[in-house]
C-alpha cells in the first residue's frame, strides 16, 4: 500500500512539471527580413533553403 501510494506521489509530481505556460512572447515569422535576404540571393544567383525562418518577437500580452 505504501509502494502505491509513493508510486502516485511520484507520478503526480513528474506530470506537474509538464504543464503548459502561456508565453509572453510569441515568435512570428520576420517576412521582410526573408525577403530582404532572398532579393540579396537572387542578384547575386545564390539560392536560399531556409532551415528556420528567422523571427521576431511580438508581445502576447494585451
Amino acid at each position: 500500500m505504501r509502494w502505491m501510494m509513493l508510486s502516485l506521489a511520484a507520478g503526480a509530481v513528474l506530470l506537474s512539471g509538464c504543464a503548459s505556460v502561456v508565453p509572453e512572447y510569441q515568435s512570428n515569422i520576420d517576412f521582410a527580413k526573408v525577403a530582404r535576404i532572398e532579393t540579396a540571393a537572387r542578384a547575386v544567383g545564390v539560392s536560399v533553403y531556409w532551415v528556420n525562418y528567422p523571427t521576431k518577437a511580438t508581445s502576447t500580452v494585451n
